[in-house]
């Protein structure tokens, strides 16, 4: 039907001991939350075009008094990562990719907009939770260079003039010389 189905998942199926994870890593979820979202990226491989983000991503501002200054992820504000997803979204990548930023500390990222925040130790609380579920962005990263790349290239041409050359191409079309004082190029020598 041409659709494309673009779903978000999450950074907690990956086991979170060791951090760096890539697309292909092995899955093992750390909770209910995550096994869902596992199960949708197993629904959604049913789909011919599809792609599935794994990410992490708090709100525009940070609302906690304190925050794990020994979990590193590769989380971020949602006004930082809903780009990169629509970037995603609006290309032509498939399967699985992840998104996200550099690795960092959750106190780390939590100070960046929340200057109190206060620093507090994962072995300091009543629950448990991976310690790294931090993401290898080596995919997303090439596919931002060989787009750059692209944009770089298309600007070169703008500014080259090539694409107001449209009188020389029309010329050379219709076999016909090109006069001297038109310095344009035909697109079709390109």
């Amino acid at each position: 039907y041409g659709v494309r189905l673009v779903y978000i998942s999450t950074d907690y199926v990956y086991k979170g001991d060791k951090g760096n994870y890539s697309e292909n890593d092995e899955l093992l979820p750390f909770n209910f939350y995550a096994w869902s979202k596992l199960g949708g990226e197993c629904s959604v491989n049913g789909v011919k075009n599809h792609l599935i983000v794994r990410t992490s991503f708090g709100s525009s501002v940070f609302p906690y008094p304190k925050a794990f200054d020994n979990k590193y992820a590769s989380k971020d504000y949602v006004d930082v990562i809903a780009p990169m997803i629509l970037e995603a979204t609006l290309s032509d990548l498939q399967g699985v990719l992840n998104i996200g930023t550099e690795k960092k500390t959750l106190y780390n990222y939590a100070k960046e907009r929340n200057p109190t925040v206060e620093p507090v130790s994962i072995s300091g609380t009543s629950f448990s939770s991976p310690v790294d579920t931090s993401l290898d962005l080596q995919k997303w990263n090439d596919f931002k260079k060989e787009k750059s790349q692209e944009d770089i290239e298309i600007k070169k041409i703008e500014v080259d003039g090539i694409l107001a050359d449209v009188a020389p191409t029309i010329l050379e079309l219709m076999e016909l010389k090109q006069p001297p004082e038109m310095t344009g190029k035909s697109l079709l020598k390109i």
